[in-house]
């Protein structure tokens, strides 16, 4: 009789993808978790493993309904995903690494054969493999060979180009322009690394009047910090460890004077720069393009109940992350473009030997960083700023 294997769960089946050597073939109904599982798919095809993927053709969309209502809402955007991912590792005039197909027979769940391993799941009636048994062969015995032979018959008969799930010009023209948008971006990184460098704290109290300074904070400790909860643009305020630790940073701060002060008009900036200064600068200018991103529905609840639909709490470094969009909220792309044009000012005062103290949140700082050319797009969702960490920059002969 054959059994479930309990340590092979869909926690586990997709991080065996980003192990693969040589293949992953994927029968697949289009799950919402899908962009997480994309970016264990990215990292394998940068190993260049073989992919094939086949997706439900769109006549059998109705019947995945009635057990998962979310299906219809997100197929646009896991459609431009998939498109996105097959626009980068597929170069025009080279050998396909990730084909996909559409299949119009509705499986008993979904199948990965992952180099000569092969892991499938069961619905459970009105739910979802998910919660089901995951079953687990090798490609050699003769129920794994039976297994092969099946999705290679599938795999023939499939349509490359059929169906609702297919990748229209409309999801191409969104990959592409996902594409344009990074050379974009790309370029504001040339332009801003050019003109301010990095300084370390030491050089950053030498720093005289004739010479601009740039100093980015983020906000002191909340409650919400401490206990992992998604705050976004909640309006919530510093706990009394936050007021201490701002005090303590404010000695370092207050040995400099700030011709400008600029602060995200979020509670926990406001009262972080009012320990920090002590009342030295009579003027704060609150910008709502510091705010932090908009985390939509997911404000006020643990990082750990989105870990799948939202890859940045997943750990995982991708591109596909920087456009994630929490359901209304905002993408790091989006708070990128928010960002900078107040930034653009600020550097521009720094250059005119302006000191500029800026108070904001992680998300925003991230951006600022990636703009400096200290982060990279990719490792910027996981770059963990610190509460009241401080980043120090001037014009490059300052640093000399």
């Amino acid at each position: 009789m054959l059994t479930p294997q309990p340590r092979y769960n869909w926690d586990v089946v997709p991080k065996e993808v980003a192990r693969a050597r040589h293949r992953v073939y994927v029968l697949q109904t289009w799950l919402p978790g899908l962009r997480l599982e994309l970016s264990y798919w990215e990292q394998a095809l940068k190993q260049n493993v073989e992919f094939r993927v086949l997706l439900l053709d769109e006549k059998l969309v109705p019947f995945r309904l009635r057990c998962r209502e979310r299906v219809s809402s997100l197929l646009p955007q896991n459609v431009s995903d998939l498109a996105d991912l097959s626009q980068r590792f597929n170069p025009v005039g080279q050998k396909l690494r990730l084909e996909v197909k559409f299949y119009s027979c509705l499986p008993f769940g979904p199948i990965y054969l992952i180099d000569e391993d092969i892991y499938w799941g069961l619905y459970l009636s009105d739910q979802d493999s998910m919660l089901g048994p995951v079953f687990h062969c090798r490609t050699g015995s003769i129920l794994g060979q039976k297994i092969i032979d099946s999705y290679e018959k599938v795999w023939k008969s499939a349509a490359s180009n059929t169906g609702s799930l297919s990748v229209s010009q409309e999801h191409r023209h969104r990959a592409i322009s996902h594409i344009t948008e990074e050379s974009e971006i790309d370029r504001k990184i040339l332009h801003f690394r050019s003109l301010l460098h990095r300084l370390s704290p030491e050089k950053a109290s030498q720093i005289g009047p004739d010479c601009g300074c740039l100093c980015i904070m983020r906000h002191s400790e909340t409650d919400l910090n401490t206990t992992e909860i998604i705050a976004g643009e909640l309006n919530v305020g510093i706990n009394a460890i936050g007021r201490g630790k701002a005090r303590v940073v404010g000695k370092e701060l207050r040995q400099q004077h700030w011709n400008c002060v600029y602060s995200s008009p979020l509670r926990r900036c406001i009262e972080t720069l009012a320990e920090v200064l002590g009342g030295k600068v009579g003027e704060i200018e609150l910008r709502e393009e510091l705010k932090e991103r908009a985390m939509g529905d997911a404000e006020g609840y643990l990082k750990a109940q989105y870990a799948l639909s939202l890859p940045q709490y997943s750990g995982i470094d991708l591109l596909g992350s920087f456009h994630a969009v929490a359901s209304g909220g905002e993408s790091y792309c989006d708070v990128f473009w928010r960002v900078m044009p107040l930034f653009e000012e600020i550097v521009e005062q720094v250059r005119k030997q302006e000191h500029v103290l800026i108070c904001s949140h992680e998300a925003p700082i991230r951006m600022m960083l990636v703009a400096l050319g200290e982060l990279t797009i990719g490792n910027a969702i996981n770059k963990q700023i610190q509460n009241c960490e401080i980043f120090y920059f001037a014009e490059p002969l300052t640093d000399s």
